[in-house]
């Protein structure tokens, strides 16, 4: 191979591995956000909780190290580890999730 071609392999290397690249630092990035926002949960404040089973909206009665109690719309109430609790308009069609009889754990 001479010095040319070497050249533009290397050019289409970098080509090929800057969008993945980026892609991966907005992901990054996006998490810490959400780490951050984590971090300064209140009382009070609306979320939605997704427990892998349920999502569903509901409203922070209570804070500890790591874990929230939430109050579901009609009056149910579970502990949650942090990890399952997103901004209210974290999820694309947050408007569709509400907390008819779903069959939820609370």
């Amino acid at each position: 191979m001479n010095l040319l071609t070497k050249i533009l392999i290397g050019i289409a290397l970098i080509i090929t591995a800057f969008p993945f690249a980026l892609y991966g630092l907005y992901i990054i990035r996006q998490g810490l956000e959400l780490k951050k926002w984590r971090e300064g949960l209140v009382k009070g404040m609306n979320v939605i909780v997704d427990d892998g089973r349920n999502i569903f909206k509901g409203r922070i009665l209570g804070v500890r190290p790591g874990w929230v109690r939430i109050e579901t719309l009609d009056g149910r109430s579970a502990g949650f580890s942090i990890k399952v609790i997103y901004p209210v308009n974290f999820f694309r069609d947050y408007e569709s999730y509400d907390t008819k009889d779903n069959g939820s754990a609370i």
